[in-house]
This record gives C-alpha cells, structure tokens and sequence, in this order.
C-alpha cells in the first residue's frame, strides 16, 4: 500500500486592514457613512467582515458586503462614534501528495 503526505498549514495571523475609507468624512446629522476598507488574508483569505459601530454609548453590528475587492458597509444615519473591527473566518489548507 502507498503512502501518502498529508501537510497541514495553519494560518495564525490575523488579516490586514488597508485603505479605510469614510463618505461622507463629515456627515450631516441623519446622514448615512459608508465604510469601506481594503481587507486581506493572503494565506487563508477571508470570508466575512463585520463592522462594529457605536451610538449613543450602544455598540452595533453590520455585516460588510465585498465589492470588488473592497469590503463596504453603510451605517445608518445618526450622530455616531465609529470604530472598526473585522472578523475574518480561517480556512486550513491541505493538500494531500502521492
């Protein structure tokens, strides 16, 4: 019976956030931002990102949607403090060798 290589990667580093953008950067009151961010993971890539935002002392969550090869979200229109966050979902990659 033949042997096989089994080989195993896996990624601990965390993805790159790049290239954070805000439109309008100074939003009227009820205006809506968008959020866009260039984010990567060469090794494993990514699968979602969530952006996390606060208003009024209330931390909230939107699902970030790809476009292209920029990750956008649009936050409602409110008077907010931003601060983003990513999660991004590892993959393991194998590759099995006669």
């Amino acid at each position: 019976m033949a042997k096989k290589t089994i080989n195993i990667i896996v990624d601990n580093s965390g993805p790159s956030i790049n290239e954070v953008t805000q439109i309008p950067l100074i939003p009227c009151e009820n205006e809506s931002v968008t959020i866009n961010a260039l984010i990567d993971d060469k090794l494993s890539g990514v699968a979602n990102v969530t952006l996390h935002y606060k208003i009024d002392d209330v931390w909230k969550s939107l699902t970030m949607f790809l476009s292209g090869n920029i990750w956008t979200a649009t936050i409602p229109g409110k008077k907010a403090e931003l601060k983003l966050n990513t999660i991004s979902k590892p993959t393991i990659n194998s590759e099995t060798k006669p």
